[in-house]
């Protein structure tokens, strides 16, 4: 990991002086470095995970019915 020194622009040069298999290369690019955000806090307004309890009530209703059904088909057929 690398600090830098301030904010500004900073270049890195990156060069590849070739091999007796590879031709040499090398590249550059920019990048902006600003000061960092303060921390915020949420003030108590966290999310609060979603309740999924009427859902599961919802497919065991689901999971009852179907299997009623599957029984009176069952027996009917007999």
């Amino acid at each position: 990991m690398w600090t830098p020194p301030s904010e500004g622009e900073y270049k890195v040069y990156a060069t590849f002086d070739g091999s007796e298999s590879y031709y040499g290369s090398y590249g550059v690019t920019s990048l902006g470095v600003t000061k960092a955000p303060e921390p915020t806090t949420d003030g108590g307004t966290a999310v609060e995970p979603a309740d999924n309890t009427m859902l599961l009530y919802g497919i065991l209703v689901a999971v009852i019915v179907a299997i009623v059904i599957g029984l009176l088909a069952f027996f009917r057929k007999r």
